[in-house]
């Protein structure tokens, strides 16, 4: 499998899994890291580095949370190539994956929109779940989505996906 998207929440295990795929990475997080300043303008325009190579690579891992009204954008950034895609989604509780994401603390320059983190987590664990019963990610020629337990020793992940 050459194209992999990689969705779940934040601390949901994306960038360990996907720093083992043996692909290039193309990770929102990464790239808000490289462009932006944590002011909206900059979250757009690391989310706009981020489509551009979600439609232009033929190789690689893409990665976000999945969860946002940003995904309409990279879904259709996606299927300009036509070439399939396996998405995963690493499904962890909103309870697990905030906790996760509170023990590794504010590394990612992002703009406070002032919610309540619980909240955001569980909004987008409900979207997530909901894309992935509707096809959302799976419902073009080539395209699969799967789901499994982000709470898995990653070498089980990878069994199951059986990536080198």
């Amino acid at each position: 499998m050459s194209r992999v998207l990689l969705i779940g929440l934040p601390g949901a295990g994306k960038s360990t899994l996907a720093a083992r795929l043996r692909l290039p990475i193309f990770a929102l997080d990464e790239i808000r890291r490289e462009v932006s300043d944590g002011t909206p303008a900059g979250d757009y325009l690391a989310r706009s580095h981020f489509l551009r190579a979600c439609q232009e690579r033929d190789e690689a891992v893409f990665e976000f949370n999945g969860a946002g009204t940003h995904r309409h954008a990279v879904r259709l950034a996606l299927s300009m190539l036509p070439m399939p895609l396996r998405t995963v989604y690493l499904r962890v509780p909103a309870d697990v994956a905030l906790a996760r994401a509170a023990a590794r603390g504010a590394r990612v320059p992002r703009p406070d929109y002032g919610v309540d983190p619980f909240a955001a987590f569980q909004a987008m664990h409900d979207v997530l779940e909901e894309d992935l019963a509707a096809g959302y990610w799976s419902g073009r020629p080539g395209w699969s989505a799967l789901a499994l337990d982000g709470a898995q020793p990653l070498e089980a992940l990878i069994a199951v996906l059986r990536f080198p």
